[in-house]
């Protein structure tokens, strides 16, 4: 099924919209974020507790997150988290305008703002498998891999050319994209299942969503080893960010290459889908993190130039986004429709939940040994869940989309 068909489902085409300006403002706040630290007199490391704040309130949320959206109107819940975010983004410029914005109070505006954003996937994902039929999840997978990379790419460079031209441009800018999604967001009709749902309690339904994906092995191989790819994924950018800012480039140049594994996504998005369906899962994690790994060990050599460095990891996230489909496709399938939220959560959770330490430990890094000595320790963890993918029989034995979604994975070892 090709994207193209897929975007002719209205509902999905408006989701999408709504997703993608929620998502472009997220992928400006990585760039924006340790600029606007750094400008306010902050070090490498206040930029990445800043960024560890705003990361691990957003994993912890999803928590609970999923649990909300299963027993609650999806596309409501889109609506309101879309707004707050706005609201958020608008406090910090305001604030920021009027010369009180502090280190501590940017936290915690931006804690509020990445709370609520932890609602978004699972919401996205309930409404998904409400809108579009089985057989064509690897095609949605497949567009929602490419909206994302298109917003991680355009993201970083505008954050940044922003950020040079006025910080407060910038932030209004963030909240109205999320003003933009609240409008957009579609009106889905639920699935009727909430008030069963709500029949049991909350917590229980939280724990039901790690249940589900413990006693999956697919699914719980798959969390491992998303859990310690995005350790590296989350230490390289701030590294790079602060180093890139210590000697002078602008914040153009930084939002370039903040943006440029994003473009590699970009490009392995459009046939993404297709590749999904043909591979199976354990080859597409074979080798896109192996590409991955490789990429950063080319970049612990040649972080000094931008321009070749922006390359290499143009090169590392090409493969990325075929993976990427099928996991979310495999998700989905496995998954029970009064369950997809918690779920998503579930595995969320545990699969991110290195980034805000990896962020952390990448400007603390920075200041204490360096840019060259954090990049290779970098490359060095990147090559881990890369081997991991080759040697752990519960993802080896993963096949093709198709496959998978047709056995009993419900079993447990």
């Amino acid at each position: 099924m090709s994207a193209r068909h897929i975007l002719r489902n209205t509902v999905f085409r408006r989701l999408t919209v709504t997703t993608f300006t929620n998502e472009l403002s997220q992928a400006m706040a990585y760039v924006v974020i340790p600029l606007l630290v750094l400008a306010q007199g902050g070090s490498a490391t206040a930029a990445g507790g800043v960024v560890f704040i705003y990361t691990a309130t957003g994993i912890l949320s999803q928590l609970l997150s999923g649990a909300i959206v299963d027993r609650r109107d999806a596309s409501g819940i889109l609506r309101i988290s879309s707004l707050m975010q706005a609201l958020s983004w608008t406090v910090i410029a305001v604030a920021l305008i009027g010369d009180s914005l502090s280190i501590g109070l940017l936290a915690t505006l931006l804690a509020i703002s990445s709370a609520c954003a932890s609602l978004s996937a699972p919401s996205e994902h309930a409404l998904v498998q409400r809108v579009v039929p089985v057989t064509e999840y690897g095609a949605a997978n497949s567009v929602m891999q490419g909206r994302e990379a298109t917003a991680n790419l355009l993201g970083g460079p505008i954050g940044g050319a922003l950020f040079g031209i006025n910080m407060a441009l910038t932030l209004i800018i963030q909240a109205s994209l999320h003003f933009i999604a609240t409008a957009v967001c579609p009106r889905v009709a639920t699935s009727g299942k909430e008030a069963t749902r709500q029949s049991t309690s909350f917590f229980t339904s939280v724990l039901a969503g790690f249940r589900l994906v413990w006693r999956n092995r697919g699914l719980r191989s798959i969390v491992g080893i998303a859990a310690l790819i995005n350790l590296p994924l989350a230490m390289q950018p701030l590294a790079m960010i602060a180093y890139y800012e210590s000697t002078g480039r602008s914040p153009l140049e930084i939002g370039i290459y903040s943006a440029s594994m994003g473009v590699g996504v970009l490009l392995g998005a459009p046939i993404a889908g297709r590749i999904a369906d043909r591979w199976s899962i354990a080859r597409l994690g074979i080798s896109s993190l192996a590409t991955l790994a490789v990429a950063f060990t080319g970049i612990s050599l040649t972080y000094s130039s931008l321009p070749l460095s922006s390359l290499i990891s143009c090169i590392g996230g090409l493969g990325l986004p075929a993976f990427n489909a099928a996991l979310g496709g495999y998700t989905m399938a496995v998954t029970p429709d009064d369950r997809i939220g918690s779920v998503v959560a579930a595995s969320g959770v545990p699969g991110m939940i290195l980034m805000p330490l990896g962020a952390l430990l990448g400007g603390i890094l920075f200041d204490v040994i360096g840019v060259w000595a954090t990049l290779t320790l970098v490359a060095i963890l990147a090559a881990i869940p890369a081997a991991l993918t080759i040697v752990l029989p519960s993802f080896r034995r993963l096949s093709t989309l198709s496959n998978e979604s047709s056995k009993d994975t419900g079993h447990t070892t």
